[in-house]
């Protein structure tokens, strides 16, 4: 293993030589020398040195930096290239929470603070000036060996931070590594101690896990203890026969192999496929000797929402992505546009985007036969609803061609639920493709729908309409003059309380100003006023429904 000294950020190498002109030394300690030696680009560039706090605030006093840890004995510099900590050399005392050590105690042998340190990969040091690489504790022989090895007294390690044992099982995953009999019986020994742990640092730890890209399936059956620690939930999991044809694994092996099988590192969806079967153990039925689990989702998401709430700490976004994922993750859509319409329309397509790559992911680890072969066609569903999107085609309200005010203002509906019946109707006749997008006929169908009381309990203002449209009674019409030259047509009750909407007919058509010759008091039937449109189509919007006018007053 060599290490590529080209990737270390020029502001370390700067500290590092104003640690040597002051006397003191200068090393790059942990994560960021293993990872540069597995040839991986590091996150974090960490120092360590013989410098006390007092020291480096001397050193460091012309440069920009943060001394909130100085207490711990880091100092973080802020450079051009990043912020870099530096810290002393230390031994930890006594660790009464299992977390945190009560105090430090600075020393000057840089052997002493690799010697504190979880795993023998992490207590690794490097000078990058004369090329000196630390490895006393061998963590570049068990690297090279595969191997994750607890540094000194494995038991002790876990005891002072039980957190270190969650962090195991993460190195072991990300960098695959086998783990160290003795360090995996002591971490077994003392998996209750992540009981003391706060929930933040367990989520952190998972999600770090679950979005590393390597695949969790080995390690999670190996130390299923320590996944029924921190989810005691998917215990029940744990060698649950299935018992069904159209399944290959135990429940528990299903998850882990759904979680690997998920092409994304997206933590809300990987976090999801690990908890989406969970209800499977409490569903389970035989019919003939075969399982089943009708139900199942409804359980697991039960399940989820009360783990979310009790041991991890997600944020709100988080939370209802991954309960929603749970709860419908076997929500049946096939390839056909009307169908992934309605998917659409009820669950949006961001959560439709995350949701096929749980699909796809669950059924890879599934056996089907050609009958049920629509249900596996997630690449149709997937084509069919990046066309529904780019084409902007209509499955929501806000696509519609006609809205709320639209239904207020012209055809005189009252607010209220009246108002998304109708168009939760022209919705669904849209999505079917029984009728177009279009203003025109959406404006047809809804007059329709009044025509025939195809909803039941439509109330209108009583300024504006009745409750249906008649033809044969005729109602008396104020033509109104507007500020700026324009006319609008407003229908107002007759004597026999019949009403007709004629502003919704009309649907605002402006006109020129030709009306003014006429003597408003002995004006013509509303057949004259075609003559003042220019436009053909408007002229005969306005003689198919003359008839259901009397006689028209000219307000200016």
């Amino acid at each position: 293993m060599a290490l590529n000294k080209e990737i270390i950020p020029v502001s370390i190498i700067k500290i590092i030589k104003e640690l040597n002109n002051n006397g003191f030394e200068g090393y790059l300690v942990g994560g960021c020398v293993r990872d540069s030696l597995l040839g991986i680009e590091p996150k974090d560039w960490d120092v360590c040195t013989n410098a006390t706090p007092e020291d480096m605030l001397k050193i460091f006093k012309n440069w920009h930096h943060y001394d909130i840890g100085l207490k711990y004995g880091t100092m973080t510099l802020v450079c051009q290239d990043g912020n870099f900590e530096v810290t002393t050399y230390r031994t930890d005392g006594e660790y009464t929470d299992n977390r945190r050590p009560d105090n430090v105690n600075f020393v000057k042998s840089l052997d002493e603070d690799l010697s504190r340190r979880d795993f023998t990969i992490n207590a690794l040091a490097y000078n990058p000036l004369t090329g000196e690489v630390k490895n006393k504790l061998n963590g570049i022989q068990h690297l090279a060996k595969g191997k994750l090895v607890a540094v000194g007294d494995a038991d002790k390690r876990f005891r002072e931070d039980a957190l270190r044992i969650l962090r195991a099982l993460r190195f072991a995953i990300n960098y695959e590594l086998d783990i160290d009999e003795n360090t995996l019986k002591a971490m077994q020994n003392n998996a209750n101690l992540l009981q003391n742990v706060s929930k933040e640092r367990i989520t952190s730890e998972l999600e770090k896990i679950l979005t590393s890209g390597k695949s969790i399936t080995h390690y999670f059956k190996k130390c299923d203890w320590l996944i029924a620690e921190i989810i005691p939930e998917l215990k029940c999991c744990f060698d649950f026969k299935q018992n069904n044809k159209y399944h290959k694994h135990d429940v528990y092996t299903h998850i882990l192999s759904t979680v690997d099988n998920c092409k994304t590192n997206k933590f809300e969806i990987k976090l999801a496929a690990l908890l989406h079967d969970m209800g499977k153990p409490a569903a389970y039925t035989e019919v003939n000797g075969e399982g089943h689990f009708y139900g199942h989702p409804k359980l697991s998401g039960e399940i989820t929402e009360k783990l979310l709430k009790e041991r991890l700490r997600l944020t709100t976004e988080q939370y209802d992505l991954v309960l929603k994922l749970v709860k419908y993750h076997d929500i049946l859509i096939t390839n056909k546009k009307t169908s992934v319409k309605r998917a659409l329309n009820k669950y949006g397509e961001a959560f439709l985007n995350d949701w096929l790559i749980l699909k796809e992911a669950d059924m890879a680890d599934h056996i089907y036969d050609k009958k049920h072969v629509s249900v596996t066609q997630v690449d149709d569903v997937r084509q069919l609803l990046n066309e529904i999107v780019e084409e902007n085609e209509c499955f929501s309200l806000k696509n519609l061609e006609i809205d709320g005010y639209n239904l207020i203002k012209d055809f005189g509906l009252k607010q209220g639920k009246q108002i998304g019946l109708i168009l939760n109707k022209l919705l669904d006749e849209v999505i079917s493709d029984r009728i177009d997008n279009n203003s025109d006929k959406l404006y047809d169908r809804v007059e329709e729908i009044i025509k025939n009381n195809l909803i039941e309990g439509l109330e209108f203002r009583s300024d504006k309409s009745a409750n249906k449209v008649d033809t044969k009674k005729k109602v008396d019409c104020v033509l109104l003059k507007t500020d700026d030259g324009t006319y609008l047509m407003r229908a107002i009750k007759s004597s026999n309380g019949a009403s007709f909407n004629a502003e919704g007919c009309f649907r605002y058509c402006n006109m020129k100003d030709k009306s003014e010759t006429y003597n408003k008091h002995n004006a013509s039937k509303l057949c004259w006023l075609s003559t003042l449109l220019d436009d053909e189509k408007q002229s005969k919007d306005w003689f198919k429904y003359r008839e259901n006018f009397k006689d028209i007053v000219i307000e200016y």
